[in-house]
C-alpha cells in the first residue's frame, strides 16, 4: 500500500495529519486525524478544521453541516460530562475518513473520560410540548437519526465511538 502523509500546523497550534492512501492502484482514502483538549473554546477550531478538510475533497455543504453537527454534539457532551471532577486537561482524538468508493464518511472519536455508551442513552420524550421537554438528550437523539451506523466500545480506559454517515 502506498500513502503520503501531510502534517500541517494550523493557526491554533493543532497538528493536522492528512493521510492519502493509494490501495490497489484505484481506491483512494483521504483521512484526517487530530486532537483537541477538553475545552469548549476548541470547538470552533475543530469545526473550522473539519470544514476545510471536507471542502478540499468536494464534500457538499449539507454533508459538511451534518459532520460538524455530529462532532460538535458528541465532543461537547464529552467535554461537559466526561471529565466531571477532573481538573486536568485531556485530549479528545478525532479521526475522519472519506471512503469515496463506499459513499460514506467514517468518524471516530476517542476520549479518556468517564465511561459512556451512547447506544444505551434513553430516548428523549419528543411527544411532549416543547416547554415540557427536559434539557439533555436531544442532541444525541438527533445524531442517532442522521447517521447510518454507530459502534461503541470501551477499551484501555477509553471511550471509542465509531460512526458512519452517508454522503449526500
Amino acid at each position: 500500500m502506498q500513502y503520503c502523509c501531510i502534517r500541517v500546523l494550523n493557526k491554533s497550534g493543532f497538528f493536522i495529519y492528512i493521510y492519502i492512501f493509494n490501495m490497489f492502484g484505484s481506491v483512494m482514502k483521504e483521512e484526517l486525524k487530530f486532537s483537541i483538549k477538553n475545552n469548549v473554546e476548541d470547538l470552533e477550531e475543530m469545526n473550522f478544521t473539519v470544514k476545510g478538510f471536507l471542502e478540499a475533497y468536494d464534500v457538499i455543504d449539507n454533508t459538511i453541516f451534518k459532520v460538524n453537527l455530529i462532532l460538535e454534539e458528541l465532543v461537547t457532551n464529552i467535554i461537559k460530562y466526561g471529565f466531571k471532577g477532573k481538573a486536568e486537561v485531556h485530549d479528545i482524538l478525532i479521526y475522519l475518513s472519506l471512503k469515496k468508493c463506499e459513499g460514506q464518511i467514517y468518524i471516530r472519536i476517542e476520549d479518556t473520560g468517564d465511561e459512556f455508551n451512547p447506544l444505551y442513552a434513553p430516548a428523549p420524550e419528543t411527544e411532549l410540548p416543547l416547554e415540557n421537554i427536559k434539557v439533555g438528550g436531544l442532541g444525541l437523539h438527533l445524531v442517532k437519526n442522521i447517521i447510518s451506523n454507530i459502534v461503541y466500545q470501551r477499551f484501555d480506559n477509553r471511550n471509542i465511538q465509531q460512526l458512519w454517515l452517508k454522503r449526500d
